[in-house]
């Protein structure tokens, strides 16, 4: 799942929430975050903020606080 987008981000650009639904199906929340927090634009984010697959990280205080800087209701 990861070796696609991991290969073409080498040649374009590929959206960090691409990769934040892998990682987060992969059952690592760090690196989803870690990639949540590359993804920080309103226009990239918006739509995970209400998305199913981000159950497994919706808790976790860094989740919050980027919602936070959004201004996005938790």
């Amino acid at each position: 799942m990861l070796s696609k987008p991991q290969r073409i981000s080498t040649e374009r650009y590929v959206n960090p929430i691409d990769f934040v639904f892998v990682y987060e199906g992969l059952g690592e929340n760090d690196k989803a975050l870690e990639y949540l927090e590359k993804a920080y634009a309103p226009r990239e984010i918006a739509g995970i903020r209400s998305d199913p697959l981000s159950d497994p990280i919706r808790a976790d205080p860094r989740f919050q606080a980027l919602l936070r800087r959004m201004a996005f209701p938790q």
